[in-house]
């Protein structure tokens, strides 16, 4: 019965099938402050273009700010972000952040 049903609905098992493939989780993403790709080296955390790629800085969970030498080394956030890490390599100069908005921890 249930190889009938298959065949009698093969569209709506796909659609189930594709359903589920959506709902898998977002990759961890490592992003470079000043890395290749950025175009700028402001102090301004959230512009896009002070980051590899400029097309997103690390703000939500799953995404890491990496820090290793490049870019300002004056840093200012002023927005509400929630990266899952920020990570200073050994090759980091010294950085100075300047928190002007809190940074959200742990689940809303």
């Amino acid at each position: 019965m249930l190889k009938s049903l298959h065949r009698k609905y093969p569209l709506a098992r796909a659609a189930v099938l594709a359903g589920t493939a959506l709902a898998t989780p977002a990759l961890a993403q490592d992003i470079e402050w000043g890395g290749q790709g950025a175009t700028t080296s402001t102090p301004d955390y959230t512009l896009t273009t002070n980051w590899a790629g400029g097309i997103q800085f690390p703000g939500q969970p799953g995404e890491t700010g990496d820090f290793s030498g490049s870019g300002s080394s004056s840093i200012n956030i002023g927005q509400i972000i929630a990266p899952s890490q920020l990570r200073f390599e050994s090759t980091a100069v010294n950085y100075s952040l300047t928190v002007v908005c809190p940074l959200k921890s742990g689940p809303p």
